[in-house]
This record gives C-alpha cells, sequence and structure tokens, in this order.
C-alpha cells in the first residue's frame, strides 16, 4: 500500500514538471527602429550652413573697330578715342539648406552593426543679387556713347552667372554635409549608434548633377 501511494506521488511530480515545460515563454516586443529613425529625421528642422554674402566687380570692355576686306584679306583695326569701359559691383547673399520632410526608408542602408544613411540633395538658396549703382564705374571715349539699360542688363546677367559658377568652387555642399552630420549623430547616439559605424553623405551620382540644378533664387 505504502509503495502505491509513493509510486502515485512521483507520478504526479513527473506531470507537473512536463507541464511546466511546456509553458511557452513570452515573446519579446521587436522595435521596428528604422521606421522610427525615418519618422524622427523627417521631423527636423529644414537644416541650413552658415550663410555667404558674395561681392563681385563685373568689368566689361568695348572697343569701336573698323571691319573690312581688303586685296582678298580681311583686316580689323581698333578705332582710336573708340574705347569704353563699365565696372558693376554686384553683391549677393547665399547658404546651403537640407530639407528632411520627404526623407524616406530607402535612404537608410543597415548592414549588421553599420549605418549608412543617404541625405536629401541639398539646395543652394541664392538671394537677388544687388546692383551697388553708387559705385557703378563707368569710361566712355569722346567718340563712343554711354552704356544703354538695356547693354547693361546684359552685362549683369553675366555677372549673375559669374556668382554661381563662384559658388560651386566654395564647397557648400560638403558644409552642408557636416552640418547634417552635426544635427543627426546626437539622435542616432540616443538610439544606441556608435559615431564609427554611421556613415551619412549625399547620394553616388551628386556630383554629376549640374550645380546650376541645386540653386533656388529667392527674392
Amino acid at each position: 500500500m505504502i509503495r502505491k501511494v509513493i509510486a502515485l506521488f512521483l507520478f504526479v511530480l513527473l506531470l507537473v514538471g512536463c507541464r511546466h515545460q511546456n509553458v511557452s515563454k513570452p515573446q519579446e516586443t521587436v522595435t521596428d527602429t528604422t521606421a522610427m529613425m525615418v519618422y524622427q529625421i523627417q521631423h527636423c528642422a529644414k537644416l541650413y550652413t552658415q550663410e555667404y554674402k558674395l561681392r563681385k566687380i563685373v568689368v566689361y570692355d568695348d572697343t569701336a573697330a573698323l571691319t573690312g576686306h581688303l586685296l582678298g584679306q580681311n583686316f580689323k583695326m581698333d578705332l582710336p578715342l573708340g574705347k569704353r569701359r563699365i565696372a558693376i559691383p554686384m553683391t549677393a547673399t547665399a547658404k546651403a539648406s537640407i530639407d528632411f520632410s520627404h526623407f524616406s526608408p530607402s535612404q537608410v542602408h543597415r548592414n549588421g552593426k553599420r549605418l549608412e544613411i543617404i541625405l536629401p540633395d541639398p539646395q543652394v538658396t541664392l538671394t537677388a543679387t544687388a546692383i551697388d549703382h553708387g559705385q557703378v564705374k563707368e569710361k566712355v571715349a569722346l567718340l563712343r556713347t554711354r552704356f544703354s539699360d538695356e547693354e547693361r542688363s546684359r552685362i549683369e546677367q553675366q555677372g549673375r552667372t559669374a556668382i554661381v559658377r563662384s559658388l560651386e568652387k566654395m564647397n557648400l555642399t560638403e558644409s552642408a554635409r557636416q552640418s547634417a552630420v552635426q544635427q543627426l549623430m546626437p539622435m542616432l547616439r540616443q538610439m544606441g549608434w556608435n559615431d564609427e559605424d554611421v556613415v551619412i553623405t549625399f547620394r553616388d551620382d551628386l556630383g554629376n548633377s549640374p550645380f546650376e540644378t541645386l540653386i533656388r533664387k529667392s527674392n
């Protein structure tokens, strides 16, 4: 009788142990950190770099000449007292910016512990160029007339084109990238990313795009 009681007791213990082992552990909640990252980046303020002020003096020379054809030869001869020159000072303000409002998951590349963020294309905002009319210098020879408004307008347009070319040499896009790194890295560190594992850059073929496509004019 005692043996039966002991055997029954052992059987109950074995049954309880099996049931305890079959109880499944609660699954850990997986957080989609990429979606959270994209959301936070989208809500970053529009990022501006420092402001750059440019001043350029556009100099235009115009010499009256006599051209023709004599004895089978073409000739060109500058006329005495036929030169004129104008110097037009121009100023402009420019700054690069990055708009994160349309940032998307396709711009986040994760590979294990490595993270690459492809920034939106930078935009260079160029204020309306200003002419310092008080400092315009014009030198007109005796036999020439002064520059007309139409001629001045054409010369000023050449100056604006020269200013855009100057902006391209100022490496504004790299300045914008560095500003983006300074803004995004504190947030990424809070999410557990180390500086050495994060690359923040622009798309690879950005350098192949004409710089003029990045220009946004503001009045």
